[in-house]
């Protein structure tokens, strides 16, 4: 059964109406309804008004169609095949069991021209199994995984040893990836090593929006070595290292990165990197950063930092506010 929304025709720049409001939940109850929640999901689905982009934010209705909508440009409403819920895979969101594997092969369900795998409320222990968008043969590109705001939890596995992260971006090759609504639980008194939370690895032309990262013993987010990447309405909070981090050695760059309307607390870094190109970060809010807020620094003939622009922040309670710094090695 394919989605096909009532506001389908809405132009994606109008405004909410509590109408279109109303008709979208109502559309999507009934879409989502289709699923057998006890025997799929073994969780009840509901579009409740918490940090999600259904809550009625401005151009929610275009954000709505970027995560259910067509990803060729076609026109064309998702297929069943393009769309997964995780509890039909055998997921059960109950905390204490191993789901990354059931989260995995619903990605390895999608096409190669990638789809949206839904996470139904409840939390999503990963084990020590990463969760990686472009799938186990490293083939999809345009892949969202998303949940239901603070609702749907992805936790970390206790004693992580994995060489990749919890959920990670995949090949070179992947573009349009999203990672979406959701929490992630670093679950960091169980853990012996740090490591990032997420990673854009080699991926380009993704987004992480409107994640929430919570108690990692390492990084929150790794910008990895894609370009045109955005990072946008996220929190931090409880970040025993860095909330955002990046580094590129020339002739690589971290190139045109998007960090925008995100709230870092309580971390020992904000911002931190080297060899960045082309980025903006803007309108964010960082506070109680131990060392600095944001911090992009230049290695002499290896990372230099050129045409950034850092507008619109808001930096308090900070060790150092910004600093931007020319290392000799």
């Amino acid at each position: 059964m394919a989605f096909t929304p009532t506001t389908s025709s809405v132009d994606p720049k109008s405004l909410w109406t509590h109408n279109l409001y109303e008709q979208l939940i109502a559309d999507v109850q009934a879409y989502l309804g289709a699923i057998d929640v006890s025997a799929d999901c073994d969780a009840p689905i509901s579009l409740s008004k918490s940090h999600q982009h259904l809550s009625g934010g401005r151009n929610a209705i275009n954000y709505f169609k970027n995560y259910f909508g067509p990803k060729d440009g076609s026109g064309d409403p998702l297929t069943d095949q393009q769309v997964k819920c995780v509890g039909g895979f055998g997921a059960v969101g109950a905390g204490a069991a191993e789901d990354a594997t059931e989260i995995m092969a619903a990605i390895n369900d999608l096409p190669a021209t990638g789809g949206v795998v839904i996470l139904p409320p409840g939390t999503y222990n990963t084990g020590n199994v990463p969760i990686n968008l472009a799938g186990t043969d490293n083939t999809r590109s345009n892949v969202t995984l998303t949940g239901f705001g603070d609702s749907t939890v992805i936790k970390v596995g206790d004693n992580w040893d994995s060489s990749n992260p919890p959920i990670y971006f995949g090949a070179s090759s992947s573009t349009g990836m999203v990672l979406a609504n959701l929490m992630i639980d670093g679950n960091s008194a169980e853990q012996s090593t740090a490591h990032a939370l997420v990673d854009f690895d080699t991926a380009s032309e993704s987004m992480i929006d409107n994640v929430y990262f919570y108690d990692s013993k390492g990084d929150g987010a790794d910008l990895g070595t894609g370009e045109e990447n955005s990072i946008i309405g996220c929190r931090f909070e409880a970040i025993d290292n860095t909330g955002i981090t990046g580094t590129a050695t020339e002739p690589n760059f971290i190139d045109s990165i998007l960090i925008r309307n995100c709230k870092i607390e309580d971390c020992i870094y904000g911002i931190v990197g080297s060899g960045w190109r082309g980025c903006t970060i803007a309108r964010n809010k960082i506070r109680g950063a131990r060392t600095y807020g944001i911090h992009l620094y230049s290695v002499q003939n290896t990372a230099s930092i050129k045409a950034l622009s850092i507008v619109g922040n808001v930096i308090t309670e900070c060790g150092f506010g910004l600093l931007f710094e020319q290392k000799t090695s």
